[in-house]
């Protein structure tokens, strides 16, 4: 009799075990979010959190390129703009001066050329326009603003010509003024092409900023519900573990501990369930008749 007395309890133990092994294969299967559950909640919260500050760092930069774009290219429309004004003015001007001979005018013919001259080079090459502010400019970027520039430079090279040999002749060079006169549409419709260009510019640049921060949006929308789907998961798998740790205080040692959790809340759930198995083959120990 022992002997058969002794081979039960055994018996007993093995069943005990029993339920555990469908545990711990279902821990071993992949479930929910697959790879990203078994990682740890440290390294979770990392893979969502640090997507969400790179795209506020890269939202903030965009802004400031975006703001920093359109003003110099309001800036270059600008100063395309004043250079058709600028035309008409020094055509007007070297007019005025071939009629008058005024040294006042000849005084406003050579300020108005001088002017021209360090527009159309600020645009092209970038500096200050006004040297008493000292303001640089930077360069057009636009190639086909840049191939209008050009041949704006390449027309006025002609006027500037024609505007200081009308200044050298103390305004008597009829064919100076002439020569001025005639080089005025082909400078304005010039200065014209450069104003539309840097404008087109402008727009395009705005647009693809736009583009971008569309994108950057929809990113920022997605990393929100993966941040919402993982503190999901955190939180169902401790409500999981609180109701399994109740029912452990309350005797029920019969339902298996969830082990499937996230990463360390997984660790905790196989602990208290090796927790569960051992109590409950020491409660079935001590329920055995004593021999």
């Amino acid at each position: 009799m022992p002997p058969s007395h002794a081979a039960a309890p055994q018996a007993s133990t093995t069943q005990a075990a029993a339920p555990h092994a469908p545990t711990a294969q279902a821990a071993a299967s992949p479930s929910g979010l697959g790879r990203l559950s078994r990682l740890s909640i440290h390294t979770q919260l990392f893979l969502v959190v640090t997507p969400l500050v790179v795209l506020v760092v890269t939202l903030a930069a965009g802004m400031l390129h975006l703001t920093h774009t359109l003003a110099t290219g309001t800036r270059h429309a600008d100063v395309a703009g004043r250079q058709r004004a600028l035309t008409h003015r020094i055509v007007a001007d070297a007019a005025r001066y071939h009629a008058t001979r005024a040294p006042s005018d000849m005084a406003r013919l050579a300020s108005s050329v001088a002017l021209f001259d360090r527009s159309l080079a600020a645009l092209l090459e970038g500096g200050p326009i006004d040297s008493a502010s000292g303001d640089d400019l930077p360069p057009i970027e636009d190639r086909e603003a840049r191939r209008a520039a050009m041949r704006q430079l390449q027309l006025w090279g002609g006027a500037a010509l024609a505007a200081q040999r009308l200044l050298a002749s103390g305004g008597a060079d009829e064919a100076a003024s002439r020569d001025l006169a005639a080089a005025e549409t082909g400078l304005f419709d010039a200065a014209n092409e450069v104003t539309h260009r840097l404008t087109v510019a402008a727009a395009d640049r705005g647009r693809l900023m736009m583009g971008i921060q569309l994108a950057l949006l929809v990113f920022a929308v997605l990393a929100a519900v993966a941040a919402a789907l993982v503190g999901r998961r955190i939180s169902l798998s401790i409500a999981r573990l609180t109701q399994a740790a109740d029912a452990m205080s309350r005797g029920r040692l019969d339902a298996p501990v969830p082990t499937d959790g996230t990463g360390e809340l997984a660790v905790l759930g196989k602990s208290l369930d090796r927790m569960r198995v051992s109590l409950a083959k020491a409660m079935r120990l001590l329920e055995q008749p004593r021999a």
